[in-house]
């Protein structure tokens, strides 16, 4: 006996609390990867005070490879997680050179306007 074919009306019924349940499910991860990236925005910062580059190979590695180790505790695929916290980790490194580079050119102004203003006295 075959299954009887399930209206579009019906399958969205069927599926409306999984699809409530993931939509609840990706808020959280966009609340989690804003909490991230407010991180990542303050430790450029530090990282500029400290005259550490953006991109560190090592920590880059160590930050995938948690991340592949923990998931494969909860049967994540590595190579997805790979790929996932590649993309996360660029925009991470590019976001921290692009604070950099903005707090590089402030304190350039503020130093030709000091300059400026020996000339000028």
């Amino acid at each position: 006996m075959s299954k009887p074919k399930t209206t579009i009306k019906k399958a969205q019924e069927v599926l409306k609390p999984y699809r409530k349940h993931i939509d609840a499910l990706d808020q959280r991860i966009i609340d989690l990867l804003a909490e991230r990236f407010a991180v990542v925005r303050h430790v450029a910062e530090v990282k500029h005070g400290y005259g550490i580059p953006a991109f560190l190979v090592d920590r880059v590695n160590e930050v995938r490879e948690n991340a592949i180790r923990q998931g494969g505790k909860k049967g994540l695929d590595p190579e997805w997680l790979w790929s996932v916290y590649s993309l996360i980790i660029y925009h991470s490194c590019a976001t921290e050179e692009r604070i950099h580079d903005k707090l590089t050119r402030v304190q350039h102004d503020k130093m030709s306007r000091a300059k400026k203003t020996k000339i000028k006295k």
